[in-house]
């Protein structure tokens, strides 16, 4: 078994958590699980990514406005989808990355905004390849 271990970085004012992706298999699903002190993210990658990139590239802008809006991986905890993972490029490096939103708004109503089931901070993974595929141990990362 893998403990989980967090590593803070310190650069100037920025401070960053981070904590590795594990990938698994188990009956011909793929996905990457994130095990949290108190919690377990399970990230599986979108199977319509290529297809809903497609057809934007062919102008059907009907479901996703940008490009980077479609996700390429959905984020669940205890079988509940809590969120997704955006393509993203660098402005600086030019350098492909994931980006994980909030999903709780502290201004929705309580039954429809469960602090359970929300990403609470944004996220990012920036151990992908060209295709935005997260690699084995990638680190998810937090800034505070």
């Amino acid at each position: 078994m893998v403990k989980t271990m967090y590593q803070k970085i310190e650069n100037g004012s920025i401070v960053a958590s981070i904590l590795k992706l594990r990938y698994k298999q188990e009956e011909d699903v793929e996905y990457f699980k994130a095990d949290f002190p108190r919690a377990k993210w399970v990230f599986f990658e979108n199977d319509f990514y290529n297809e809903d990139v497609e057809q934007f590239n062919n102008g059907d802008t009907e479901y996703y406005k940008t490009l980077t809006s479609i996700p390429k991986y959905l984020i669940f905890k205890n079988k509940k989808k809590i969120g997704f993972a955006l393509p993203r490029v660098s402005e600086f490096a030019d350098r492909k990355f994931l980006f994980i939103p909030r999903t709780y708004k502290s201004k929705w109503r309580a039954d429809t905004n469960n602090k359970k089931y929300a990403v609470l901070r944004e996220y990012y993974i920036y151990d992908v390849d060209d295709e935005y595929i997260i690699e084995d141990d990638a680190r998810l990362i937090f800034y505070q």
